[in-house]
């Protein structure tokens, strides 16, 4: 009915600026211009497809968790994992331990072989990133996402997860008065073998050579690569929000992305920076520095897009969510406990003896799987799925 009503309205206007030209008898160059001009324009809309419905989204099921250190990883990687393992699909896991060959870049090669498998649907362990790499693994449509922190507080974590006190001979209050010195003696700066770099520690995850790790024309031209080969990087300061972005970008439920932190450390084991150690951290660390502030205005910039009240309630529901999980999943009262993880004491749980379903059983189990533990299932369950 709307498109003869619009045919009856074009059809009245054309007549009507015949006419209108007829009785004044203005049919000059310019008029003709606007006549015609005008009659484009109703031919255009009357041209435009109806607008269709928005069709729902498809959940993404391919994905690239590239997992750098100390950034909030595990807790993210718990969540990839939980939702491959939900829904039976295939993981990229690594072949020995936890790490895909770090410090090398990401090689194929150091992938599970599952034979019976044609394609890899999420990889979300330790590895060094590598375009060519992951393109040779992975499908065209995989989505890859990182997370980073503010470099003050990603090193210092760092430095105590790992201690690095004991490559650098010194405290880190101690190294951050004199980063230069400590590192120049230590075996950072010359060994190819480490897992950890020293100095832009969450740039080397990213791919950056050791060599460039201090060249900041290399590490500004790696900065801008990585915007066009990342869909998404979280920020660890705004974990939240991150993951209400994530969900969306995923086409996920907030369900989806609710968690518990996993690897966290217990807070007698966290260092208060004061601000001169703070600083000098940050100097220390300036490429990773650039990397947080481009990526968290990136950020910012979406958050602006996506509605900063929309967010919150997002936000709110999240926290709802996981809230009413603990309630479900954890002891009463003391619902954590001290564990071990790496070289450091992180947060574990205190989880219910009984569950009120099997479901509830399954999600409150995998909710408070250690990394390496969930790694062991998941390894026994591909080999399984394809042996």
């Amino acid at each position: 009915m709307t498109y003869f009503k619009e045919i009856f309205v074009f059809i009245t206007g054309v007549l009507g600026m015949v006419l209108t030209g007829l009785l004044v008898m203005n049919w000059s160059p310019e008029y003709i211009q606007q006549f015609d001009r005008q009659t484009r324009n109703w031919i255009r809309q009357l041209q435009q497809p109806p607008r269709e419905t928005p069709k729902p989204c498809e959940p993404v099921t391919n994905i690239v968790l590239l997992k750098t250190h100390k950034t909030g990883g595990s807790t993210l990687q718990n969540i990839m994992y939980r939702f491959g393992d939900k829904r039976n699909l295939t993981f990229a896991l690594p072949a020995e331990k936890n790490y895909f060959g770090t410090p090398k870049v990401f090689d194929p090669s150091t992938v599970l072989k599952l034979p019976g498998a044609t394609k890899y649907n999420i990889l979300a362990n330790h590895a060094r990133y590598c375009t060519k790499g992951f393109e040779k693994l992975m499908p065209s449509d995989t989505v890859y996402i990182t997370s980073i922190r503010h470099p003050a507080n990603q090193f210092e974590s760092m430095y105590k997860y790992y201690e690095l006190s004991d490559r650098f001979h010194a405290g880190i209050k101690t190294f951050a008065k004199n980063p230069t010195k400590f590192y120049s003696k230590s075996k950072f700066s010359t060994s190819e073998s480490l897992r950890q770099s020293g100095v832009n520690p969450m740039l080397f995850d990213l791919g950056l050579q050791k060599r460039y790790l201090q060249d900041m024309n290399r590490i500004k031209h790696k900065v801008k690569n990585l915007e066009q080969n990342f869909n998404f990087i979280l920020i660890a300061e705004y974990f939240d929000e991150s993951l209400v972005l994530l969900k969306d970008l995923l086409c996920w439920s907030l369900e989806d992305v609710a968690y518990f932190k996993i690897n966290a450390r217990v807070e007698g084991e966290v260092v208060e920076l004061e601000e001169d150690t703070r600083h000098n951290l940050t100097l220390w660390n300036e490429g990773d520095m650039l990397l947080y502030t481009y990526f968290n205005d990136t950020l910012w910039r979406k958050i602006r897009e996506y509605g900063h009240q929309r967010l919150k309630v997002e936000v709110t529901k999240l926290g709802k969510i996981m809230r009413r999980w603990k309630n479900k999943c954890l002891m009463a009262g003391n619902s954590t406990k001290e564990a071990t993880g790496g070289k450091t004491k992180v947060l574990g749980y205190q989880t219910r003896k009984s569950a009120n379903s099997w479901e509830d059983e399954v999600l409150c189990k995998s909710l408070t799987r250690k990394p390496m533990e969930y790694l062991g299932y998941l390894k026994d369950k591909m080999k399984s799925m394809f042996g």
